[in-house]
C-alpha cells in the first residue's frame, strides 16, 4: 500500500508532481499519515497544485482544518484519530475552535414534522422574480 507522509512544499512541480499523479492513477489504496501530501493543513484545506488522494488517513493529536474543509477533505478519505497519551500531554490545545459537523449537533433543534402536519403548518416562503 503506498503511503503519503506530509511534505512541506508550496506547489508540486516536476518529478514530485508526477509522483503524486502516478500514485493517484495507480488504483492502489493509499494511506496518508497525518494529511495527504499537497494538502494545506492548518488554515484552508486547499490543494497546493496537486495532492495525494488517500483511501484513508491516520492523524495524530487532533483533526486539522484540511481534514474537514473542501477540497482537502475529499483527498483524505475516512480519517482515524488514534488516542494516545501523548495527545493529551505533549501538545497544547489549538486556539482554534474546530468542530466536525454532525447531525447529532443540531438534530434536536431541527423541527421534525408531525405525522398529521401539512405543508402550510411548517412555515412559508415567499419568492419574487422580475426584470428591472
Amino acid at each position: 500500500m503506498p503511503c503519503s507522509a506530509p511534505v512541506s512544499i508550496a506547489r508540486w512541480r516536476g518529478p514530485a508532481r508526477q509522483m503524486v499523479e502516478a500514485m493517484n492513477a495507480s488504483g492502489s489504496p493509499i494511506l496518508a499519515v497525518d494529511l495527504p501530501s499537497g494538502n494545506q493543513t492548518e488554515t484552508t484545506g486547499a490543494v497546493m497544485g496537486a495532492a495525494v488522494r488517500a483511501s484513508r488517513t491516520v492523524t495524530f493529536f487532533r483533526r486539522k482544518v484540511g481534514h474537514l474543509l473542501l477540497p482537502g477533505r475529499i483527498h483524505c478519505g475516512p480519517v482515524r484519530l488514534p488516542i494516545s497519551g501523548s495527545s493529551r500531554t505533549c501538545w497544547r490545545p489549538s486556539s482554534r475552535a474546530l468542530v466536525a459537523n454532525d447531525p447529532a449537533l443540531w438534530r434536536s433543534q431541527f423541527p421534525f414534522p408531525r405525522i398529521d402536519g401539512h405543508k402550510y403548518s411548517r412555515g412559508h416562503a415567499v419568492g419574487g422574480v422580475g426584470v428591472p
